[in-house]
Parts: C-alpha cells; sequence; structure tokens
C-alpha cells in the first residue's frame, strides 16, 4: 500500500481533516525509512498537546523525500511491519497489517 493508493481513495479532499491511525492507536509521529515512512503509534489517549497526524502531514513529509509518491509505503515503527490495507472511518485513516 502505497502513499499514492491512499491519496486515490480518500474520500475527502482535504487532507488536513483526515486523522491516520494504525489498528486501533493514533500516529502521533513519524520518520523516514528506506523508500518508506515509519508511523508511530502507540496506544494512549488524545489530548490537545498530542493530536494525530493528518494525511496531509504525511503528504507533505513525502515531498520532502527523494522517493515518487507511487513508491513510498508504510511501516509500523513499534511492530516493524508494512501496514497493507486501510479503511476509512469518517475522518479517520485506519492502516492494517
Amino acid at each position: 500500500m502505497t502513499l499514492q493508493y491512499l491519496l486515490r481513495g480518500c474520500p475527502n479532499c482535504l487532507y488536513s481533516d483526515i486523522q491516520v491511525y494504525v489498528e486501533n492507536n493514533p500516529v502521533y509521529d513519524y520518520k523516514e525509512g528506506d523508500q518508506s515512512i515509519y508511523l508511530i503509534s502507540h496506544p494512549f489517549e488524545v489530548t490537545e498537546e498530542l493530536e494525530p497526524v493528518t494525511l496531509q502531514e504525511l503528504l507533505d513529509f513525502s515531498k520532502e523525500l527523494e522517493y515518487p509518491e507511487d513508491n513510498i509505503i508504510f511501516l509500523c515503527e513499534y511492530e516493524l511491519q508494512e501496514l497493507t490495507s486501510s479503511s476509512w472511518l469518517g475522518t479517520k485513516l485506519i492502516l492494517h497489517f
């Protein structure tokens, strides 16, 4: 599952409104991998100080990388596994193993 795949399937064109989750856990940070973006998420309660990452943030970060959007994959930093599917729940993008 690539970034380009997620953007094509987004039911809402306002990427800044889409919060990203890995399974039931909100993504609160990310970092560059080898043609990938590691998503950092752990179980916690979302607060004003620590909000979930938005799809727009991931898109902006991907533009800083040297890889084309159709090659960038997502990995769970905690589990060290590739995220292979997604589902939409309102303004939540939920990524699955």
